[in-house]
């Protein structure tokens, strides 16, 4: 089917030049009617062009309008393609062909997209436009935000953000599986109330703590006690404020602040101020580009469009998995912080998940345990929505697969590929979240469970052995589990020096078994992604 004849914004977007740019569902010419899954899209087959496709492609540009057309009819809105077709069409053009249809809802909605996507008007007479109002995005294939009529149009304004940053989640994913459909209060209060009433406000701290181990073990990294302390706090506190607050650049350093309490080296926080890039070793030292980030110039409107999508979707009733994941993803593809932008993104499941009134205020889902337990999944999801993005900007924006060792990258090109940043279609995203909530819910409070024993045990043991009182037993333990000190030892003998070395040793082995500790390093990388390839200006 590679051959065959495109339609829709395929067609559109190869008479502009812009072939290698990912679709969530393209339409194609072929000998029967079919739907097909590649992957993380859609593909549709016809055998005859519909009306609105016009003849086989041989009429050029003058029949863009019209596959936008039929775009609109049979694919569904993708902002990203639109935007691309948009910004190099002649509005001339544009408004002659919606002129001759003033009461078309797809002219009209063609009409409304390029104003929103372009900020251009087009020269056409406003009095000549009728019809009902129609919603731009359906809402029976994707979730919305809040809606605004716009007379100019006789449409609805419907989209779950601004022309600076909107995501898409579609009601289905690429394989058919609905979403929306973990009613994540009744899972948590069903899992709690499989408790006993005595654990459960100890297994919420477990559930905490390892939230905080595993978002630092997915960077690589381990948290100090002071470290673990802060972020903790953070967890407990989400929902304090709304999440477009959160994602106010003040905010944000203050995050940072918490994640990296204690290190002098990172003094400086904020936005990067440098175009970077994510990526791993490639072949004779060359550096290997797995993800160009959007460019410092860029990360103002992104994140203001970040925080003014996650209030449209909020005042809509998004629900709290939509929410989460488009925040949360989003945050992390844009990446705009110096460092940290993995366990933020991570700490943003939570805000978000609390803000919506999903998650009780104090309450932690340990969904960073399951992702670092299923790593290969996470990393996928991420790959899901990059992965493509990387081939576009490489083969569009001139972004080179490979780097020399000392060469500083810079994002010449992105202007060309800003879209595909602006407008990410993150359904598969939610759905990854949705089903690693579930298992964060079914595993990660079962495991405080089996964890809240096992302490029990090891408490029991030690009270026995060394014959310290409760209160020493509990801290012995608590700095034997920890792995952020560069020296754990030290600190232990410095706080029991009435134990021997011999005594200790035993207590470790008790504390910790079968727990071999990560080495700690510096630096860290966004969540499912390579190795930050360039060092951020502190």
């Amino acid at each position: 089917m590679s051959s065959a004849l495109p339609l829709g914004y395929r067609f559109c977007l190869k008479q502009l030049g812009l072939l290698p740019w990912p679709l969530y569902c393209e339409s194609r010419l072929g000998p029967k009617r079919a739907t097909d899954r590649e992957g993380g899209h859609l593909v549709q087959v016809y055998p005859e062009p519909p009306a609105t496709a016009g003849h086989r492609g041989d009429q050029g540009d003058r029949a863009i309008p019209t596959h936008m057309e039929f775009a609109l009819r049979h694919e569904g809105v993708d902002l990203a393609a639109m935007a691309a077709v948009c910004a190099a069409m002649d509005p001339l053009a544009l408004a002659e062909w919606i002129s001759a249809r003033p009461s078309s809802k797809y002219a009209r909605r063609i009409g409304f997209l390029y104003e929103w996507l372009t900020g251009k008007k087009l020269p056409i007479d406003a009095t000549i436009i009728a019809g009902s109002y129609e919603p731009v995005l359906d809402p029976k294939t994707c979730f919305t935000g809040p809606s605004s009529n716009i007379p100019r149009w006789h449409v609805r304004n419907n989209l779950p953000g601004t022309p600076e940053w909107c995501p898409t989640v579609h009601r289905r994913s690429a394989q058919g599986h609905p979403l929306d459909k973990l009613d994540l209060p009744e899972e948590i209060q069903a899992a709690q109330e499989a408790l006993p009433r005595q654990l459960l406000l100890r297994a919420r701290t477990l559930a905490a703590l390892a939230e905080v181990h595993a978002s630092y073990g997915l960077a690589g990294l381990t948290a100090s006690t002071v470290q673990e302390m802060a972020v903790v706090r953070l967890l407990r506190s989400a929902g304090e404020v709304s999440v477009a607050e959160r994602l106010e650049p003040a905010r944000l350093i203050q995050l940072q602040g918490a994640l990296f309490r204690g290190e002098p080296h990172h003094a400086a926080y904020g936005l990067r101020r440098d175009d970077c890039v994510l990526g791993g070793s490639g072949s004779q030292g060359f550096r290997r580009i797995e993800y160009p980030c959007p460019p410092a110039r860029a990360l103002e409107g992104l994140l203001a469009g970040l925080a003014a999508s996650a209030a449209y979707l909020a005042t809509a009733g998004a629900p709290p998995t939509v929410l989460a994941a488009a925040v949360a993803f989003g945050f992390g593809f844009i990446h705009p912080l110096l460092e940290g932008n993995g366990r933020v993104h991570r700490l943003l499941i939570h805000t978000a998940l609390a803000a919506s009134g999903a998650l009780r205020r104090g309450s932690v889902i340990p969904v960073s345990e399951v992702m670092l337990a299923q790593r290969q999944e996470y990393e996928e999801a991420q790959r899901e929505w990059s992965g493509p993005v990387r081939a576009s900007a490489e083969a569009l924006a001139g972004v080179p697969f490979l780097l020399p060792p000392e060469e500083r990258f810079a994002f010449a090109g992105y202007e060309r590929v800003a879209p595909l940043y602006r407008f990410p279609v993150l359904t598969g995203q939610v759905r990854y979240l949705e089903e690693t909530l579930q298992a964060a819910i079914e595993l990660g409070l079962a495991g405080g469970v089996r964890r809240l024993q096992a302490y029990a045990g090891q408490r029991s043991h030690l009270a026995a052995q060394l014959g310290l009182s409760p209160a020493r037993i509990d801290l012995l333990m608590r700095l034997l589990s920890q792995q952020g000190s560069p020296h754990p030892g030290a600190a232990v003998r410095a706080r029991f020096p009435e134990l021997t070395a011999e005594a200790l040793r035993a207590a470790e082995a008790v504390a910790s078994p079968g727990h071999p500790r990560p080495k700690r390093r510096q630096g860290g990388h966004t969540p499912g992604m390579p190795t930050r390839a360039h060092k951020p200006r502190r």
